[in-house]
């Protein structure tokens, strides 16, 4: 599947979710023209995504027990764009060092990891 066409999908299913119009999972999954289990997994990896979705049995539908917003691109301009001391509010310690590869940036180590010395490289 094209990244576009998943995007899109998040994206429609996070308009369904702001009106509270999924509904269960199947009713979800027959709106989206997929199977349970795919919705499912659509779900899940918005989870994983940091999307704050809940289920409620009151209303029958998913909804977001947060306020926030989808981002409208991935590509930011100069300018734009977060910081690494944002980043570290919205990323946990191991999520930041996953994204960069198991390093950080200079200006974040005071912040997430101790200050690394000649010892470190040579113990």
């Amino acid at each position: 599947m094209s990244i576009i066409k998943y995007l899109k999908r998040i994206r429609y299913i996070d308009f369904l979710i702001r009106r509270k119009a999924t509904g269960n999972i199947a009713s979800l999954a027959k709106k989206l023209s997929l199977s349970k289990r795919s919705t499912f997994l659509y779900l899940s990896e918005m989870k994983e995504l940091g999307f704050p979705i809940q289920y409620g049995n009151d209303c029958d539908c998913y909804y977001y027990n947060e306020n926030g917003k989808i981002v409208n691109s991935l590509f930011v301009k100069d300018g734009n764009q977060q910081n690494d001391h944002e980043l570290g509010k919205i990323l946990s310690k191991d999520e930041y060092k996953k994204t960069f590869g198991g390093k950080s940036p200079s200006y974040f180590h005071n912040i997430i990891e101790p200050p690394i010395t000649l010892h470190d490289y040579f113990s």
